[in-house]
């Protein structure tokens, strides 16, 4: 199992260089504020955006922290847009215990 964990978690992170390469810029910074802001080099952003290295599991929890993002979002596992699953409060429905449907208010 020890063996595995190294290669599960490049396989995780593989679409994470460029993904955090896109909402950083998006967000308008640059590689110096965002490592400035986690406490880390400038030069293990870069060596994460371009697949060189995988950032350790409280460096990424920071990034996606830090950038507004969920870590999901971070490593690719979820769509950036599109409508959610969970209904908008007004919308929801709750069940009775008789069995029936009320709209909550």
């Amino acid at each position: 199992m020890a063996d595995q964990w190294p290669r599960w978690w490049e396989i995780m992170t593989e679409g994470l260089g460029a993904k955090l390469r896109e909402v950083r810029t998006a967000k308008g910074m640059s590689l110096r504020s965002l490592a400035q802001a986690l406490g880390v080099s400038a030069s293990l952003i870069s060596q994460v955006e371009i697949g060189k290295t995988q950032p350790s599991v409280s460096t990424l929890f920071a990034m996606a922290n830090h950038l507004g993002v969920s870590l999901d979002e971070l490593v690719g596992n979820v769509p950036t847009a599109g409508p959610s699953p969970v209904a908008p409060a007004p919308q929801r429905r709750t069940l009775r215990p008789s069995g029936a449907l009320q709209s909550t208010p």
